[in-house]
């Protein structure tokens, strides 16, 4: 399976990400887009992970989490 570590946006990001997205929509020929409900901020990608590694991970994940000090971040422009 497919895996990597994001923060999850909340719903006022998700809708601006939405709203600025659609002009983009309306030009492309072609795609698939996310729904934006799935939009996130993928902090790592850890690639292809054998599903028995899933429950070492998640606790790697919880302890070095809870290190970590909350933060905030702006989003000002696409890149």
């Amino acid at each position: 399976m497919r895996l990597f570590y994001a923060i999850e946006l909340d719903e006022s990001t998700r809708s601006a990400i939405d709203r600025a997205r659609k002009p983009l929509m309306e030009r492309a020929q072609a795609g698939k887009w996310t729904m934006p409900a799935n939009y996130h901020l993928t902090l790592q990608f850890l690639g292809e992970c054998a599903p028995d590694r899933l429950s070492v991970l998640y606790d790697i994940l919880c302890r070095t989490a809870a290190l970590q000090q909350p933060f905030w971040l702006t989003f000002q422009k696409w890149g």
